[in-house]
């Protein structure tokens, strides 16, 4: 039985010394490995390979240890803290960057975890390798002016994730181009329109649209978590700042975001939730429906907010410190990131947990979101207390 073991693991380790240059002359230098990824670009600065591309280095945000005060009554899975390392923002030469993922790499094959397509996440999503295979086809960009990538995505994690980066970028340098994909949703270029309205010295930003990488002459790389879902107070500043949100709105729409329309997450009496919160005053939304504009508009003058777990409760973002929010989890689903988004923000936050059901994601105990709903449009915390949040310096 030894000797049958040896010889498979023999066989397995032969295998991978001939499949590894097979690879490499079949698909590229960094195609499918991960021996060349930087984690951080600042630590290997000596190493010319990396060096040589880097032209400046400006610091966005110090490393921060931050402790989310979610207090006794939320269960123990509510994640109590995070350490956040030092961002930078980085401008580059003669590197290649992705339009689908943000991803950049360098001639050399150095793939920069930092990018937007940090390779953590295209590790997770099980796509976005394949970007790099199309080096030999990418399009030149000569230009001086510096590129930055604005990689598609869905609404929360462009919004949270790729927005206050892009924001950064074209705030230290305003003449950058904005490298897009031709499949970008709507809500980019609106962001987009939004950002040169606030900008007196430019009515239109230059765009490149491209659906295969660039190599650009320059290029902006704004660092961001490599993590999914954490969100920094300054990220959230930014994107409140830089989009013009209305802080003098009075807080009074009762607002409940509905997925019914969708098949992720849906909730099998979600007809009855909505009828049991319209006799309550609520409106009830479809946010993929309505324009950026009217989403800010909307959540700026927000009371209370209560939808199922989803993209739409990234617009927790506008709303104002007062608004008071209800976050409904389908059975056997969990993430917390509307919690800390809700922290972060200073709002008052309870969670709901669906019972399990066979055909659905969950029903939603009327009971017990009427009980929760009267009490936020009343102001009371229940048994929960709000969010709070304070922060210490790690350096």
């Amino acid at each position: 039985m030894k000797g049958v073991t040896w010889l498979w693991g023999l066989a397995a380790r032969l295998r991978a010394k001939l499949w590894n240059p097979i690879r490499r002359l079949w698909l590229g230098r960094v195609a499918g490995s991960l021996n060349s990824m930087v984690r951080s670009i600042e630590e290997v600065l000596y190493r010319p390979e990396v060096g040589n591309h880097v032209m400046a280095t400006t610091l966005l945000s110090p490393a921060t240890v931050v402790r989310y005060d979610v207090g006794r009554g939320f269960p123990p899975w509510f994640r109590r803290e995070k350490a956040f390392d030092a961002r930078n923002l980085y401008l580059l030469r003669d590197v290649f960057m992705g339009s689908r993922t943000g991803q950049i790499w360098t001639p050399g094959g150095a793939l920069f975890a930092e990018s937007v397509g940090s390779p953590y996440r295209i590790l997770g999503w099980e796509q976005g390798f394949d970007e790099i295979m199309l080096q030999g086809a990418a399009i030149p960009v000569l230009s001086e002016v510096p590129v930055v990538a604005s990689p598609p995505a869905g609404y929360f994690h462009w919004l949270m994730e790729v927005l206050p980066g892009l924001i950064a970028a074209l705030e230290h340098y305003p003449e950058a181009t904005v490298l897009l994909h031709p499949n970008s949703p709507g809500y980019v270029s609106e962001a987009l329109q939004l950002l040169s309205e606030r900008d007196t010295d430019r009515t239109h930003r230059e765009t490149i649209v491209s659906p295969i990488p660039v190599r650009a002459c320059r290029a902006v790389l704004p660092g961001r978590e490599a993590y999914s879902g954490f969100i920094q107070l300054e990220d959230v500043e930014r994107i409140r700042e830089s989009l013009r949100v209305s802080h003098g709105s009075r807080a009074h729409r009762l607002i409940y975001v509905s997925r019914r329309g969708t098949t992720r997450r849906s909730l099998e009496n979600e007809p009855d939730v909505e009828a049991e919160l319209e006799r309550r005053g609520f409106e009830i939304i479809r946010a993929e429906q309505l324009t950026l504009r009217a989403q800010i508009e909307l959540f700026s003058e927000a009371r209370v907010v209560i939808g199922p777990h989803g993209a739409g409760l990234a617009n927790l973002v506008w709303c104002p410190a007062e608004t008071r929010v209800v976050e409904l989890f389908p059975a056997g689903i969990f993430n917390d990131c509307y919690a800390r988004l809700a922290c972060v923000r200073g709002l008052s936050y309870w969670p709901l947990e669906c019972a399990p059901s066979s055909s659905s994601h969950g029903i939603v105990p009327i009971s017990k979101l009427r009980k929760v709903a009267v009490a936020a449009m009343k102001g009371q915390d229940g048994a929960v207390s709000p969010f709070g949040i304070f922060r210490e310096d790690r350096g």
